[in-house]
């Protein structure tokens, strides 16, 4: 897919967090969780883009 598009997030422990609640990345990837089956997005699925702001 090629062109504009929003993304919108609210992980603001995300690196990719940025002002106004949008991510800085020009695509995610977005995966299952393991072993959930609730049927709510929320719990199934999961930004795997996602990089903490300060590594442990």
């Amino acid at each position: 897919m090629t062109g504009e598009q929003t993304i919108r997030c609210g992980v603001e422990s995300c690196k990719f967090y940025g002002a106004g609640g949008y991510c800085r990345l020009e695509s995610i990837e977005v995966l299952p969780q393991h072993n959930i089956y609730s049927g709510r997005a929320d719990d199934e699925t999961l930004c795997s883009s996602y990089e903490p702001i300060l590594e442990l």
